[in-house]
């Protein structure tokens, strides 16, 4: 129970550090620092580093290095594209954004927004940035459809070089989360003369602190560093990110030192390096809540009263720990929202176990004895789904549980067509709050609930345009605190995942958003 005390320490300390973040005026000069940034995270010692690190990742091989190739779309390819790539800006949380190729960006009603870029970055090619790469970046994948850049870019209407050092974009309409797609890893600026002249490669060609020197689809990639970064160069010279499927694999190699970093130990290994001095077990909490969908449109599941059954009768302490053991946390607080989430509402209280209160709920409800079915598709929610069942039996509600594949059960809790009356979806929440349309918005894409509250929804729209960030935040608090007393999902657990290190590996940050793991600053004290 060691690590299961850790993990909920970090939680708590997770859930209440906030951000220090300066307000961004409507109009004015949200940018301002042109400082550049420290990617090296090594301190002024006399230590001596490791020349290179092998990280071993785990089921997300890096199929591709180009943004507009759906098949990068895997939380491993961002993490190299954040190495040899910039972007427009940083997010630094709660609407806020720190320069990279932008120092300043200004808008007066958030349709029109116009960037004043950096004037001393080089491409890995020599070819000096400018304006034009940013345009070309832009239209490049707005012609990628279906891609995650072009959901990036597709907002703009007309972008143009006003000059070699300035941007002016135009929005097909009003969007005050454009920012924040600007930050994301697929929104990297490419250069236009290195992708014009090699269609496969010319995308590996960034501005980044790292630079691609051997890449083999599915198998690794190997990134060295560049001396002639305009911000701080990293500590490690090369860095390898190799693909292995097997767990079994990925334990063996950590033990006999073939690697120094490994994602995706699995759960039954950890102890092994846990116990052992020589390695540091880190824990990732996913930002993501993992949880149940209620199908609101169901007779029994759209019932309030027997949804808040369900949920007093269930321990949720006791479902984390029989999916993941360890390596899950309950949650602590009633508001579905990532845990990173910017503008997550920490005052809402978490529906406790009491199942004399379950027994209360189920009384006044329209459920008489009938069979209620769970759509699971992993078996980590099977295992979760199996303890609900045996739980909600002692109140009297009878679970049958069905176990489809991904795609499936995609199709089967789609919003418009929704068959189920509990399922397992993807609560897939960015570290922006507009992620919340996704899951409460009429069709949203993650809407496994088919959920339509009208109130819910008119606080979307408004948030959409709203550019003041203290009325944002209160437009989203006001979303999660509707949401918490519809409850049409229940959060069981935050998962937890374990990423094993060498003890002498330092500077390893990850963030509960795993398509935003910055390794650019990681490195390996080397042993005397």
């Amino acid at each position: 129970m060691k690590a299961r005390k850790i993990i909920s320490l970090l939680l708590v300390i997770a859930l209440t550090l906030t951000l220090l973040a300066a307000c961004a005026k409507k109009g004015g000069d949200q940018g301002g620092n042109t400082d550049k940034p420290d990617t090296s995270g090594a301190p002024q010692t006399e230590e001596k580093y490791a020349d290179s690190i092998e990280i071993v990742i785990d089921n997300n091989p890096i199929a591709n290095l180009d943004p507009i190739i759906p098949a990068a779309h895997a939380p491993a390819t961002y993490w190299v594209l954040i190495m040899i790539h910039d972007r427009l800006l940083d997010f630094a949380g709660d609407g806020v954004f720190t320069p990279s190729l932008a120092t300043k960006w200004e808008t007066d009603d958030y349709k029109t927004y116009k960037l004043t870029l950096r004037d001393d970055v080089y491409f890995h090619n020599g070819e000096k940035f400018t304006a034009n790469d940013v345009v070309f970046t832009a239209y490049r994948s707005i012609e990628a459809v279906g891609s995650q850049a072009y959901g990036l870019w597709n907002p703009v209407d007309t972008i143009k070089a006003i000059s070699d050092t300035e941007v002016e974009i135009v929005l097909k309409e009003v969007n005050v989360d454009f920012l924040f797609n600007l930050s994301r890893p697929m929104a990297s600026i490419l250069n236009q003369k290195a992708c014009e002249a090699d269609v496969e490669k010319g995308p590996w060609v960034g501005t980044g602190a790292y630079k691609v020197a051997d890449f083999l689809s599915s198998d690794h990639t190997t990134v060295v560093r560049n001396d002639d970064y305009w911000g701080t160069p990293g500590i490690t010279r090369e860095m390898t990110f190799r693909y292995v499927p097997e767990t079994s694999t990925r334990t063996i190699m950590m033990q006999n030192r073939e690697c120094q970093i490994s994602f995706g130990v699995g759960n039954e290994d950890l102890s092994l390096f846990e116990e052992d001095p020589s390695f540091v077990v880190y824990p990732q909490y996913v930002n993501n809540p993992q949880g149940f969908a209620f199908n609101m449109n169901d007779p029994i599941t759209g019932d309030l009263n027997f949804r808040l059954a369900f949920i007093y009768g269930i321990d949720r302490e006791e479902i984390a720990i029989v999916a993941r053991g360890d390596w899950a946390a309950a949650p602590t607080e009633g508001t579905l929202w990532g845990l990173k989430t910017e503008f997550r509402n920490s005052d809402i209280p978490v529906i406790p176990y009491d199942p004399d209160k379950a027994a209360e709920y189920l009384s006044k409800s329209s459920y008489n004895g009938q069979t209620v079915e769970i759509a699971v598709g992993n078996p980590t929610n099977v295992l979760a789904a199996e303890t609900i069942q045996r739980q909600l039996e002692k109140i009297g509600i009878k679970i049958e549980i069905k176990v489809m594949d991904p795609a499936s059960l995609n199709a089967y809790n789609a919003y418009d067509n929704n068959q189920s009356q509990v399922s397992a979806p993807s609560m897939a929440f960015s570290l922006s709050a507009a992620a919340a349309n996704n899951l409460f918005y009429p069709g949203g894409a993650n809407n496994r609930a088919s959920y339509n509250n009208p109130e819910v929804t008119e606080l979307l729209v408004q948030a959409k345009v709203e550019g003041d960030l203290g009325k944002r935040e209160a437009i989203y608090k006001k979303v999660q605190e509707i949401v918490a007393q519809d409850v049409p999902c229940v959060q069981l657990f935050w998962l937890v995942l374990g990423v094993v290190a060498t003890e002498n590996v330092k500077n390893l940050d990850l963030p509960s958003d795993t398509y935003a793991v910055d390794l650019r600053g990681t490195y390996m004290v080397l042993e005397d």
